[in-house]
Order: C-alpha cells, then sequence, then structure tokens
C-alpha cells in the first residue's frame, strides 16, 4: 500500500554496508538463526515484529536504518512494512539468506 515505504536491496550490497555496522534485524525462527546467521545481527522472529514493532525500533538509535532480513526475503518484507509504518528507515534484503555470500556465525550469539 502507499504507506508501506521502504526500500529493497541484494545482500551483495548490505555486504558492502558492514564496515558501517549497520542495525541487521533477522526475522527468522531462532532455529534457523542458529543453524547460520550474518555476524551482529539480532533476531527478532516475524512474529513477534507483528506483535510488538517497538522491540525492534527501540534497538535503532534516531536516524539510524534498519535492514531486515530473512531466509529468502518473504519474511522480511512483511516485517519492513511493518517497520515502515512506525516511520523508521527500513531496507528489506532482498533474496534473504538464500543470495548471502558473506560470513556467517552459528550459535545464538551476534
Amino acid at each position: 500500500m502507499f504507506w508501506d515505504k521502504f526500500t529493497s536491496i541484494s545482500p551483495a550490497q548490505l555486504q558492502s554496508k558492514l564496515p558501517q555496522h549497520p542495525l541487521i534485524v533477522d526475522v527468522r525462527q531462532p532455529d534457523e538463526y542458529q543453524d547460520g546467521h550474518i555476524p551482529g545481527s539480532v533476531n527478532v522472529p516475524l512474529m513477534t515484529v507483528m506483535q510488538n514493532p517497538a522491540i525492534v525500533t527501540s534497538k535503532a538509535t534516531a536516524n539510524q536504518p534498519i535492514y531486515v532480513v530473512c531466509h529468502s526475503g518473504a519474511r522480511s518484507r512483511q516485517a519492513a512494512k511493518i517497520l515502515s509504518r512506525q516511520a523508521r528507515d527500513v531496507i528489506n534484503i532482498a533474496g534473504g539468506m538464500m543470495q548471502w555470500n558473506g560470513k556467517i556465525k552459528r550459535g545464538n550469539q551476534r
């Protein structure tokens, strides 16, 4: 809808932003996150984002963009729609972890 204002970038474009330590929110389930995630990302499952988007927006500074990733890009797109309604700069990672070629971290930790 017209109020869903967010952009999408590729995993490669996100990778180029890693030196800036962006806020990356992984909206997959905890077991998926533990199997392999982008180092430094935080796990906030889509259902949690749907129920309480403030959990995510509270992790960002005032002007900090929020990058949202999932397995293929579908769940992150849903989360980006929700978060963009909070008047935040939200960027969906199109293609998700399926197209991620960067480092992967396993386990619970960021």
